[in-house]
């Protein structure tokens, strides 16, 4: 839950992929940040995350060290959707009745856009983890909105 707290709800999906320790449980870095939340948010933010991750496809690498970023993208798209009757987005998740196929299509563009602009990666799954990752997939979807 402090994973996709910190990844979906604070946007920083690649912190939440790494330093553990020093990102969850360091008082003075994000810890309030993370588990000062509403609990129906960080609920919906775990369905919205399980949602993602049960659309991972095989052998597809994005999909499967990106569904933080993938989760977070379409927390952006939808955020005032979700909040306008929470429990009932809630309850869609649990019934298997939403569909976000859209929106994470969405959310893998935006990510292979930004993936196709660098140069230096080497390791996907690494590169999942840097910082700068959450900038530029911010940077994406705001040029895209204006």
């Amino acid at each position: 839950m402090a994973q996709i707290s910190l990844g979906i709800l604070c946007k920083k999906p690649s912190l939440a992929r790494k330093n553990i320790e020093d990102n969850f449980f360091n008082i003075s870095k994000y810890y309030y940040d993370i588990f000062q939340r509403n609990p129906i948010e960080l609920l919906l933010a775990f369905l919205l995350f399980k949602y993602c991750d049960a659309l991972k496809m095989e052998d597809n690498e994005i999909s499967y060290f990106g569904v933080l970023h993938i989760g977070r993208i379409i927390w952006e798209i939808e955020s005032n959707n979700f909040k306008k009757n929470i429990e009932e987005t809630i309850k869609h998740f649990e019934d298997k009745k939403i569909d976000l196929t859209k929106q994470y299509k969405e959310a893998i563009r935006v990510i292979k856009k930004i993936i196709k602009k660098q140069k230096d990666i080497e390791d996907l799954g690494h590169y999942f983890s840097r910082i700068e990752l959450d900038k530029l997939i911010f940077e994406e979807y705001n040029s895209k909105k204006n």
